[in-house]
């Protein structure tokens, strides 16, 4: 079967870490289908005195064709200017269309996903429709959880969802979205992002504290993630905070492993109520380096406004480390009594409490290891594929190109 990807969520040269979870699920089919993947890059046309701007930093130095384990990935621009983001669908429409009609000449494309809703799947639902290609979208979280709540932007991504031939969601609380946005039921499917286990597992909490320079006797509160807004980093610090004035024993820390535009501004509240020296900023890491960092930590933090299915949160409990997070996305799927703490989202009172529950607790680590033990990422590429096959054999009786395996033979 001939898979085509699209998702401009995806890594490249410049961000090697950039929507790691859409890399994962393709590196998942790669071993068992045919596909190839476009990644859309935004650009700023002829408006590049915004480059100076690091929030717009454009990636136009990023090359339009990459080979990623022996893999076609395309990578074309399109304009996306800030402050119009509601033409940004049209813009990619304009890039992707001759990219795709080209592909499509010499590699017939059995089906598209798409992952990520606006501007990605709005263009994409549209070409296919113009191409007769079945289309499956999938929403990852922001764009279905806060691009829908503008006006202008919620009537493109209602068309778009309701006009592809299917809709995968991540969890629960996006399927009850789509359906109040018009998605019939029979249309949507559920599937959840997976883990590496073999990447992510238990090591020694003491060893993999010597490694990174963790001290051994703190009490460790871990945050990975983009530094903006809608992760609630703001609320975690005052949070931690509160915890530092009501203790009187006891050294507690906070580590905060990624980057993001508040960074300067968190940075300065940190200073501002004088946590230096309890609080580091340890910026970006590398994706294979957080399983020490998960593994050093007695709980990780995520204080979220809104989240699709943070792929932190399955790489923290495959390594048997506790969670207190906000009840949003796939999250009360996974954190329970077993495995964290729920806090309610913008109330640094209640997180405070709920982070020191979890560290009060003696967690068995093989146990919240447990609940994710059956959710890998060939698992969730196989129900991927699976639902894109069902649209191919639905529409007109047509047989998938065979796989990989098939093809070779």
């Amino acid at each position: 079967m001939n898979i085509l990807l699209v998702s401009s969520l995806f890594p490249n040269s410049l961000e090697p870490l950039r929507g790691i979870f859409t890399f994962q699920i393709a590196k998942e089919m790669w071993t068992y289908e045919n596909v190839r993947v476009i990644a859309p890059v935004p650009v700023m046309g002829n408006f590049k005195f915004l480059n100076l701007l690091r929030k717009y930093k454009v990636r136009s130095d990023i090359p339009f064709c990459d080979n990623i384990d022996g893999n076609l990935v395309y990578h074309p621009q399109y304009t996306a200017v800030p402050g119009a983001g509601i033409l940004h669908h049209v813009a990619m429409y304009r890039a992707l269309r001759p990219l795709m009609s080209t592909i499509l000449k010499d590699w017939h494309i059995d089906a598209v996903n798409c992952h990520w809703i606006f501007p990605d799947g709005a263009a994409v639902r549209k070409i296919c429709a113009e191409l007769g290609i079945p289309v499956m979208l999938t929403p990852l979280g922001t764009d279905l959880n806060r691009y829908a709540e503008f006006p202008l932007r919620r009537q493109v991504i209602k068309s778009a969802l309701r006009k592809s031939d299917k809709v995968s969601v991540l969890n629960r609380e996006m399927f009850g979205k789509c359906l109040n946005l018009g998605v019939s039921k029979e249309r949507l499917a559920i599937i959840p992002n997976g883990v590496d286990l073999e990447e992510f597992f238990i090591l020694d909490r003491k060893a993999a504290r010597a490694g990174l320079g963790v001290a051994a006797d703190s009490q460790t509160i871990l945050f990975v993630g983009t530094l903006v807004p809608v992760k609630g980093v703001e609320i975690l610090l005052r949070a931690f905070d509160l915890m530092r004035r009501k203790r009187r024993t006891g050294s507690l820390e906070l580590f905060i492993v990624g980057a993001g535009h508040l960074g300067d501004s968190l940075k300065k509240l940190s200073a501002k109520l004088g946590l230096d020296g309890a609080i580091h900023f340890v910026g970006p890491v590398m994706h294979s380096d957080l399983v020490h960092w998960l593994n050093a930590a007695d709980c990780l933090c995520l204080p979220s406004l809104t989240e699709g299915h943070p792929n932190v949160m399955m790489e923290a409990l495959a390594c048997g480390t506790p969670i207190v997070a906000s009840p949003v996305g796939s999250v009360p799927d996974f954190v329970t009594e077993a495995t964290g703490r729920l806090a309610r989202p913008l109330d640094h009172v209640d997180l405070a409490a709920k982070l020191e529950q979890c560290l009060a607790r003696a967690y068995d680590r093989e146990a919240i290891r447990g609940s994710v033990q059956d959710f890998s990422w060939r698992e969730c590429a196989q129900r991927y594929v699976s639902e894109l096959r069902g649209l191919i054999e639905k529409r007109s009786g047509e047989t998938p190109h065979p796989s990989k395996e098939k093809a070779d033979v």
